[in-house]
């Protein structure tokens, strides 16, 4: 899709991140990283609240636009020499494959219109993604795109391998220490939604039924939560640690969820650099155009 720009925007360049909200503290520290951004767009959602408060919290109001709706490009005129447009996706869609391909596809339709470049916060995700250039070819999406990628090019499996830097240091510790359930800022965050959404997956039925095989009458979303994880074989939980979450928030968050699904908890060295080397990426490619 071509975009019909004013003499005056023809040199100013837009990114369009799509970002799962697992990624909201991680982009923020990322886009402090690139002072010569110039405006930051959210598009908003139902799931874009906390990223929009914590932009407003470490940005001037004049740097920052909210979208209500993405409408014709001529009414988002472009008035810096590189903005983003963000797209925050909720956590919950990885329950379904189906809808959470569909909802990528859908903010990057939204986005074409708006950016020369679109830049996926994003894995595999359970292979959800895995055939995106030709998933955005199909739905008619034709600009350059760049999605999480480790050193070898390879498309990171999910937010954690992301977060680990690469699919060999993923592997490493799934191979020697199995059983292990990561958290990060993101799922700590989001924990209470994150599983409420899964027991209502589940149903209210099931929950009942494995209450009462259990013998635990308040069998609530915390004790299915802790049932799910041990019928899974989960024996620990290692917490990545890294620049942008060093925080006592985060530690609480984790010992209270630590606490609750009564697995022993660690602390791992993680690192941000893939989702910062992706927008690297991104800024050089389309100021190269």
């Amino acid at each position: 899709m071509s975009l019909k720009l004013s003499s005056n925007e023809e040199s100013f360049k837009r990114i369009g991140i799509i970002c799962c909200e697992v990624f909201e503290d991680e982009l923020l520290f990322v886009i402090k990283e690139h002072p010569e951004i110039g405006k930051i767009i959210i598009v908003n959602t139902e799931s874009s609240n906390y990223f929009e408060n914590i932009i407003r919290s470490n940005f001037p109001y004049e740097k920052i636009k909210i979208a209500r709706e993405l409408f014709a490009p001529r009414y988002l005129k472009r008035e810096e020499n590189l903005e983003i447009i963000v797209y925050i996706l909720p956590l919950f869609l990885h329950y379904s494959p189906r809808e959470l391909k569909d909802e990528v596809l859908n903010a990057c339709r939204e986005l074409q219109k708006h950016s020369d470049y679109l830049l996926l916060y994003y894995g595999l995700c359970g292979n959800s993604l895995g055939n995106l250039e030709g998933m955005l070819k199909d739905n008619n999406v034709i600009l350059p795109f760049g999605i999480l990628k480790d050193e070898n090019k390879e498309i990171v499996d999910d937010c954690v391998c992301a977060l680990l830097g690469s699919k060999a240091n993923y592997l490493e510790i799934l191979t020697k220490e199995p059983g292990t359930f990561f958290l990060t800022p993101g799922y700590a965050s989001h924990w209470g939604l994150f599983s409420k959404r899964k027991i209502e997956t589940i149903g209210e039925n099931r929950l009942k039924e494995v209450g009462d095989k259990l013998g635990i009458n308040n069998f609530d979303s915390v004790e299915m939560t802790k049932y799910l994880l041990r019928e899974a074989d989960y024996n620990q939980i290692v917490a990545l640690e890294y620049i942008c979450s060093n925080c006592t928030d985060y530690k609480n968050k984790c010992q209270t969820i630590s606490s609750e699904v009564d697995l022993n908890l660690s602390y791992r060295e993680g690192t941000i650099r893939l989702l910062h080397d992706s927008l690297e990426k991104a800024i050089s490619e389309i100021k190269n155009k």
